[in-house]
């Protein structure tokens, strides 16, 4: 069954939002992964993604993200953790294409080595 990128969002937001403050057995915040998410809502992990950065940019909807899976934060120190690492890792790859703008930027036009 074919979603709308907008129901999409509605479906996943409303997951995370239920799933809010539960605790695994291990004390950490209940996730989603993205893969289960896909599997959940018969849809691609690449939807998925793109949904949850449209929920953030668009909604500002503060959904955090660790390796552990997908949440909606009980407290605000939760999403100031991934708003850290997203901010992170844009720098690491603002410096990244930086690195590329300097190679040419020596006068290294066309030079393989």
């Amino acid at each position: 069954m074919k979603r709308s990128k907008q129901q999409l969002k509605e479906y996943i937001l409303y997951d995370l939002k239920n799933h809010k403050g539960l605790m695994n057995a291990s004390g950490e915040a209940m996730t989603f992964k993205m893969k289960e998410l896909a599997e959940r809502w018969d849809t691609t992990t690449r939807a998925i993604r793109e949904a949850i950065n449209s929920l953030r940019v668009d909604d500002n909807q503060p959904i955090c993200g660790d390796n552990t899976g997908y949440y909606f934060p009980v407290y605000k120190s939760e999403w100031e953790h991934t708003s850290n690492r997203l901010k992170a890792q844009a720098k690491s790859l603002f410096e990244a294409a930086a690195g590329g703008d300097k190679y040419y930027e020596e006068d290294n036009q066309g030079q393989l080595f």
